[in-house]
C-alpha cells in the first residue's frame, strides 16, 4: 500500500506540463472522455488487464473499446473482451458480455475551458456461460471535463448501472490529469461504485500514456482498492483511424 501512495503522490505533484495530444482517448483511466471521434474516425482501444481480489484473479486479455464518429458530436461504441478468472474452485476462459453504446457530446465551446457529454452503453447476455450476467442491462454516465489550464486538466463522470436482474449500482470518477511533454501524460484518480450509502468500494489509480504518432498511443495504469482489498495493472494502446 506504501508504495502505490508514493507512486500516486510522485505523480500529483509533477510540473512543466504541455497538452498537445492530437488523440482523445477513455483509457486507460476509469473516467470516459467528454469527447467523441471526429467524423469518420475509427479508434480502436485495447489492452491486459491484470487483477487480483482475496477470493479470485482476472485477466482480460484482449479488453477492447471501437469508436465509430457518425458526426462531430456522435459516435458509436463496441465494446468487447476475453476474460479469464480463477478461484480456488474455478479456473475459466470465455467471453464477457457485449455492449454497445453511443457518446453524444452536449456542450463544447472554444469559449469555455468546460465540456460536457453524455454516454449510454447497452449490454445483452451474449458472454460465455461462466461469464454472463444472463441479464440486460443499462450504462448511463455524464461525463465533465475542465481545462483548468495548460498544465492541468479535470475529468469526472457520475453515472447509473442498471440490471434487470439487480443490484444496480452507481458509479464516481474523479480524474487528475497532467501533461509532462508534448508526448507524456500522466494521470491520478479516485473512483468509486456503490450501491448505497453503506454499501460501496472506493478504490485509487494512477497511470501514463506516451503519444508514438498523433494517432497512436501507449499507455500503463496501477490502482488499488481503499476500502477494499484490490490491486491491478494494465497495458494498451489506442490507435485513430481517419
Amino acid at each position: 500500500m506504501k508504495t502505490h501512495l508514493v507512486f500516486l503522490l510522485l505523480i500529483s505533484f509533477t510540473t512543466n506540463i504541455v497538452f498537445s495530444q492530437t488523440i482523445e482517448t477513455d483509457r486507460p483511466d476509469q473516467t470516459e472522455s467528454s469527447s467523441t471521434v471526429p467524423k469518420n474516425g475509427f479508434q480502436i482501444e485495447s489492452g491486459t488487464y491484470f487483477e487480483v481480489t482475496p477470493l479470485k484473479s482476472t485477466v482480460l486479455l484482449p479488453t477492447s473499446l471501437f469508436r465509430i464518429g457518425i458526426s462531430k458530436n456522435i459516435e458509436l461504441r463496441v465494446f468487447s473482451q476475453v476474460e479469464h478468472q480463477k478461484t480456488d474452485s474455478i479456473d475459466f476462459t470465455g467471453v464477457s458480455d457485449l455492449e454497445l453504446g453511443t457518446k453524444i457530446q452536449l456542450f463544447k465551446n472554444s469559449n469555455s475551458p468546460t465540456e460536457i457529454a453524455f454516454l449510454s452503453h447497452f449490454a445483452m447476455p451474449l458472454g460465455s456461460q461462466n461469464l454472463t450476467s444472463n441479464s440486460f442491462g443499462l450504462i448511463n454516465k455524464l461525463l465533465l471535463s475542465h481545462n483548468i489550464s495548460e498544465h492541468f486538466k479535470l475529468g469526472y463522470n457520475l453515472g447509473w448501472i442498471y440490471s434487470n436482474n439487480g443490484p444496480n449500482s452507481g458509479i464516481f470518477t474523479l480524474s487528475f490529469a497532467f501533461g509532462l511533454s508534448d508526448k507524456i501524460g500522466v494521470y491520478v484518480e479516485p473512483y468509486t461504485t456503490f450501491e448505497s450509502v453503506t454499501n460501496y468500494n472506493v478504490n485509487a489509480d494512477a497511470g501514463f500514456t506516451y503519444l508514438i504518432k498523433n494517432n497512436l498511443q501507449f499507455d500503463y495504469s496501477i490502482g488499488f482498492g481503499v476500502n477494499n482489498r484490490m490491486n491491478y495493472q494494465s497495458i494498451g494502446a489506442s490507435w485513430l483511424i481517419q
